[in-house]
C-alpha cells in the first residue's frame, strides 16, 4: 500500500475526503470564521443543468450530499442505484447512461438482429481462417501487418486487464468497439457495467454484422449525450484513443514522457498503473505534452504513477486538464512544483497556483489545517511572490473570506469560464 503522505494534500482535496473532525476553531485560527458543519445538503436542481436531471432511464435524487469539496450524487436507474461522486462524473455517467438508452433501442430493430445473427458464427470461421488463410484473412481485417501482429502479441502476452483479447484484436472486434464509443461520446474502458455490456453487443454486430456507426444511429434519431465540459486538446487525444489500441498508445504516451524528461522508471510504472485505463492515461499525458515549455512536468507524473485508486486517477486527469489550460488561456507557467508530494504550478512572476477540481468548496477544518500547512510550504520557495486557488466550481462566501484572509487570492468556475461545452 502506498504511503499516505505521498497525497497529503490531494487527499484532502479529493473524493477521499473523510468527515471533519472538529468544529471548534483552533487557537490559531480564532479570528477566521466558523467552520462549517458537514454533511452539507444541497439541491441537485440548482447544481447541474436541468437537461440532465432525468433521462429515459435514471432519475438523479433531489438531495445531494456535499462533504465539504465534492457533490455526492444518487442516482435511480434501470439497472439499479448508482452513487455518482463529482459533477463532472455526474456529467459522463449520465451521458453514458443516455448512450445505453440508444443502445438498447437498436437492439431492438430487425437490422440489429440480423446483423448479430450474421455475426453468430463469424468470429469462429474468422479464427479459423487465420490458421488455414493467415494472409488473406489478415489483409481483410487489419491495416497493416507489423500493427497487427504488435497487437495480437500485446493481447496474449499482457496481464493489463485493458490490453484486447487476441481473438478481439484478430477479428477487428476491439477496434469497432472504440469506434463505436466514440461516436456516442464515451469511454470504450469504461467501468460502468451496463455500459461495457452493450458496447460489446453492438460491436459484434459491427465487425460482421455490417452495422457501422452511421448505421446504428440512422435506426434511432432520438439525441444522444450530455453537455460535456472538455479542453481543446481532449478531442484530439479522444480520436488517439479511437484510432490506437492500448498498445499503442502506451508507446505513444512512453516517447511523450520521454521527451518530457520522465525517467524511464518512473515513466514505466505510470503506464504500468492499473488504476489508469488507456484513455484516463492518455487524456493526462496528452495535457502535460501541451504545457510546452514548462519545467518539471516529470513532478506530476511521480505522484500519478503511484496513484492508489481510480478516483485520485480522475481527480489527477482533471488538474492536468485544467493546468494546460490555465498556461494556454490565463498565465505564463514557469514549472511544476511539488509541495508535499502534490504538483502546483508555478508562474513565471512567482506566484504558485493551486488548480482544483472541485464542486463546492466549504469552510472546513480539514480546509483550513491544509491550507494552513501548505501556506507554511510555499512560503519557504524559491521566487515564492504569492498564491492564489482556482476551483472548478464554487467556493462558499465564507470560505472564500477565510481563504482571502490567508492570503490567498480566490477563483472560482474555472470549468464554465474556460472549458468547451461539447456534445
Amino acid at each position: 500500500m502506498q504511503n499516505r503522505t505521498i497525497f497529503g494534500l490531494m487527499q484532502i482535496l479529493s473524493v477521499t475526503l473523510v468527515l471533519i473532525i472538529g468544529e471548534i476553531l483552533p487557537a490559531d485560527a480564532k479570528d477566521l470564521p466558523e467552520f462549517q458543519k458537514l454533511p452539507i445538503t444541497l439541491n441537485a436542481s440548482e447544481q447541474v443543468p436541468k437537461n440532465i436531471l432525468t433521462g429515459p432511464n435514471y432519475r438523479i435524487e433531489a438531495n445531494v450530499i456535499n462533504d465539504g469539496l465534492i457533490d455526492i450524487y444518487r442516482l435511480t436507474t434501470d439497472y439499479g442505484p448508482l452513487k455518482v461522486e463529482s459533477t463532472s462524473l455526474l456529467r459522463e455517467r449520465t451521458n453514458e447512461l443516455k448512450a445505453l438508452s440508444h443502445m438498447e433501442a437498436v437492439e431492438q430493430t430487425d437490422t440489429f438482429a440480423k446483423a448479430l445473427e450474421k455475426g453468430a458464427t463469424a468470429p469462429i470461421a474468422m479464427a479459423k481462417g487465420l490458421v488455414t488463410h493467415p494472409v488473406d484473412t489478415v489483409s481483410g481485417i487489419a491495416s497493416g501487418v507489423g500493427s497487427w501482429f504488435k497487437d495480437i502479441g500485446n493481447a496474449i502476452t499482457s496481464d493489463d486487464p485493458n490490453q484486447e483479447g487476441a481473438i478481439s484484436a484478430a477479428i477487428g472486434y476491439a477496434a469497432a468497439k472504440r469506434k463505436m464509443a466514440y461516436e456516442y461520446g464515451i469511454n470504450p474502458y469504461t467501468r460502468y457495467e451496463p455500459v461495457q455490456d452493450k458496447l460489446n453487443n453492438i460491436a459484434r454486430a459491427s465487425v460482421v454484422g455490417g452495422l457501422t456507426p452511421k448505421v446504428a444511429f440512422g435506426l434511432i434519431k432520438t439525441p444522444v449525450g450530455t453537455v460535456l465540459q472538455v479542453t481543446d486538446n481532449a478531442e484530439t487525444m479522444r480520436q488517439l484513443v479511437r484510432d490506437k489500441s492500448p498498445a499503442e498508445l502506451d508507446e505513444i504516451n512512453n516517447k511523450k514522457l520521454n521527451a518530457m524528461g520522465v525517467e524511464e522508471s518512473t515513466a514505466k510504472e505510470f503506464l504500468k498503473n492499473p488504476y489508469f485505463d488507456p484513455q484516463e492515461e492518455t487524456l493526462l499525458v496528452g495535457e502535460l505534452e501541451a504545457m510546452k515549455n514548462v519545467k518539471d512536468r516529470k513532478n506530476f507524473i511521480k505522484m500519478a504513477a503511484v496513484a492508489p485508486d481510480y478516483k485520485i486517477v480522475r481527480y489527477l486527469r482533471e488538474r492536468a486538464q485544467m493546468m494546460a489550460v490555465y498556461n494556454e488561456k490565463v498565465a505564463p507557467v514557469d514549472r511544476v512544483v511539488a509541495v508535499q508530494g502534490v504538483p502546483l504550478l508555478q508562474r513565471k512572476d512567482g506566484v504558485i497556483v493551486l488548480l482544483a477540481p472541485l464542486d463546492h468548496v466549504f469552510w472546513t477544518h480539514h480546509v483550513w489545517l491544509t491550507l494552513k500547512k501548505g501556506s507554511e510550504i510555499l512560503n519557504q520557495l524559491p521566487g515564492f511572490s504569492g498564491k492564489e486557488v482556482w476551483i472548478s466550481g464554487a467556493i462558499d462566501p465564507i470560505a472564500r473570506k477565510a481563504l482571502e484572509m490567508e492570503g490567498w487570492k480566490v477563483k472560482e468556475d474555472f470549468a464554465s469560464t474556460f472549458l468547451t461545452e461539447k456534445k
